[in-house]
């Protein structure tokens, strides 16, 4: 796509549909930012990588009364894993996890990576504004955001999930368990009952 000012923008996708590469053209200058699952390089140099794990929440109405549930996590990366539901199910939400903090990260090469584990990524944006569904992060320094995609606003709903002990960014000291299936599901029965 080129631009009346002679600035351009080209588009590279697979197959599949997936975008492997975008260049920008401004000026004489050029960026190439290639997507190589999780990991995204500008001009050859590894930037940023990307782990993440999602879930829809979802509502049902049976025999009159309204409950709330969650699909199967889906590990996410740049390309963003399908997310998938029945359609006898309303979709309400979206909830992910940016895991433990990983701060920046250094490749065998030297590239680094900048990692924005407590915060949503632009991305995570994207998808929020495109579904129309509220998005929810639970993030290394142990707080709860929600992402209101209609007010494009970011608020803190708590700072009292357990942390990473290696986040300089801790906001409590709620230690992480080992048992986390337990955890999870305490977490999500917290999510739900929000929507009640």
């Amino acid at each position: 796509m080129t631009f009346i000012d002679g600035n351009r923008i080209t588009y590279t996708y697979a197959a599949d549909g997936t975008k492997l590469r975008t260049v920008h053209g401004i000026g004489g200058a050029s960026t190439t930012t290639d997507y190589c699952t999780n990991v995204i390089y500008e001009n050859g140099t590894a930037k940023f990588l990307l782990t993440e794990e999602g879930y829809l929440i979802y509502k049902v109405e049976d025999g009159g009364k309204v409950k709330y549930s969650y699909t199967p996590a889906v590990v996410l990366g740049f390309h963003g894993g399908k997310m998938l539901n029945s359609s006898d199910k309303k979709n309400v939400a979206t909830i992910h996890s940016h895991g433990e903090y990983t701060g920046n990260i250094t490749d065998t090469k030297g590239n680094k990576f900048i990692v924005k584990d407590n915060e949503f990524s632009n991305t995570d944006k994207r998808t929020n504004e495109k579904t129309g569904l509220v998005g929810y992060l639970a993030t290394p320094n142990g707080s709860l955001l929600e992402y209101n995609f209609a007010k494009k606003r970011v608020e803190t709903i708590s700072n009292d999930l357990p942390s990473d002990p290696k986040d300089p960014e801790r906001l409590n000291n709620v230690a992480p368990v080992d048992n986390t299936r337990s955890l999870f599901a305490k977490f999500m029965d917290r999510i739900i009952n929000m929507f009640k």
